[in-house]
């Protein structure tokens, strides 16, 4: 910047020098990845008012300061001038979302000192021009994808487990295990019974892992199907839980084994 203009001129200048680099720079970005803050004491105004739709919409998230009065010029030019900073405003309403803004009442603007916001009252009030809001945007484009990824991986978790298979498909099926619904054990009966009809061929053996003092799966496959089971954990363990008489006492003997599947004894 020139030494030799006058100050005023000087900071036009920087402001505009400042701008140009912010745009320069979103201009380089992707279509997302960038957050922005903005607290320049009224300069926001030119920003916004020369931020195109494109770069706009590559911002994720801005939190902005703004200055509704700052240095606004007297005359006629005053009322235009307010009127295109609320556009620029209600521009961005349309592109970004408020998440939260400070004051967050209405009537913080129409109250005390701020019956002079701008110069309502008093043209060259100095105070009006210190009246300010800080706002937090976010790209409503970015929430609504971020929605639907959420959205989205609900739904393929809901596909991949929902129920295919009705009760009546497996001629009955065998809750008898199930302890709640962290325990939910449902066992279809067709299935069952054709493995328990070739159980000495097949060597039928159920494996269960996560025991803790406690099996009511092996339990019944023991007690109602005579099904030799081998229970893992290595966390509660023999040596460790002390005596679990849930664990003892089974028709079909079982095995015990202190191993977790991640196959470290513990």
């Amino acid at each position: 910047v020139p030494s030799d203009l006058p100050d005023r001129q000087r900071i036009r200048v920087v402001q505009a020098e400042t701008a140009e680099f912010f745009f320069d720079f979103l201009a380089s970005r992707g279509p997302q990845g960038t957050m922005v803050r903005i607290d320049v004491d009224g300069s926001e105004w030119a920003m916004l008012e020369s931020l195109s739709d494109e770069n706009l919409a590559k911002v994720d998230m801005l939190d902005l300061q703004v200055h509704p009065c700052h240095a606004l010029p007297r005359g006629a030019d005053r009322t235009a001038s307010i009127e295109s900073r609320i556009r620029s405003l209600e521009r961005l309403s349309r592109t970004l979302g408020v998440v939260a803004r400070t004051p967050d009442d209405k009537m913080a603007f129409r109250r005390g000192s701020a019956r002079l916001l701008c110069g309502a009252d008093k043209e060259d009030s100095a105070r009006s021009g210190e009246e300010s809001a800080t706002v937090s945007y976010v790209s409503l484009k970015r929430l609504t994808q971020a929605r639907a990824a959420k959205s989205g991986i609900a739904d393929r978790i809901h596909l991949a487990i929902r129920p295919t298979i009705a009760s009546s498909d497996c001629g009955g099926v065998d809750t008898g295990a199930s302890n709640g619904d962290g325990g939910l054990h449902v066992w279809c009966f067709s299935v069952l019974q054709s493995i328990l009809d070739a159980k000495a061929q097949l060597g039928l053996l159920g494996l269960s892992y996560g025991i803790a003092t406690y099996d009511n799966w092996s339990r019944r496959l023991s007690d109602e199907y005579k099904i030799r089971t081998v229970l893992y954990d290595c966390y509660a363990t023999a040596a460790n839980s002390g005596k679990t008489p849930s664990l003892e006492g089974y028709k079909e003997p079982h095995t015990r084994k202190d191993v977790c599947i991640d196959s470290k004894e513990r």
